[in-house]
């Protein structure tokens, strides 16, 4: 058994360094009135038993908002995966879109052989400017709505308009 007349010597030749003493005996091995002592602190099974009950109850007292931020990540995983299946076919329809507009182009261009390189150019990349402001809100409504996960109807009309996927279109 530790007891008072055995530490209190030991703690006085010290010079006030504190001393940590874990009893985990049952029954216990270090009387109470060690834990009396100047800088002893003295903890027994039962100490470590409301520790880690206080803790528990910590940890049990944030589970709601676990739960509240993973439900929130699954949200945006499944919003992210939705949105995955729109990006072949928004890629493949601005792709044919601007193969279309590049013919397009060069059938003006033939015409236009008076025009100098550098308004062939501007007329180049006017055609491309307005491609993209035509397709903007196309994409947008199409990524927003698989972010909502209503992005399937969407793209499935997307791909029956402009033979996507098939090989056809425009």
């Amino acid at each position: 058994m530790v007891t008072w007349e055995r530490v209190a010597p030991a703690i006085a030749g010290r010079g006030g360094r504190p001393l940590c003493i874990l009893d985990l005996a049952v029954p216990r091995d270090v009387e109470p009135a060690v834990g009396q002592l100047e800088n002893v602190f003295l903890y027994d099974v039962d100490d470590l038993q409301a520790v880690a009950g206080q803790a528990a109850a910590q940890r049990r007292g944030e589970i709601p908002a676990a739960e509240h931020i993973v439900n929130e990540e699954v949200e945006r995983f499944w919003a992210w995966y939705g949105g995955l299946a729109v990006v072949p076919a928004l890629k493949e329809f601005r792709e044919r879109l601007d193969a279309v507009r590049a013919v397009e182009v060069d059938r003006a261009l033939r015409r236009f052989k008076h025009l100098p390189p550098e308004d062939r150019e501007q007329l180049d990349q006017f055609s491309k400017a307005l491609l993209n402001k035509f397709l903007h809100e196309p994409t947008v409504a199409l990524k927003a709505a698989a972010d909502r996960g209503r992005g399937y109807a969407l793209l499935e009309a997307l791909k029956e308009l402009f033979g996507l996927e098939r090989g056809d279109g425009p």
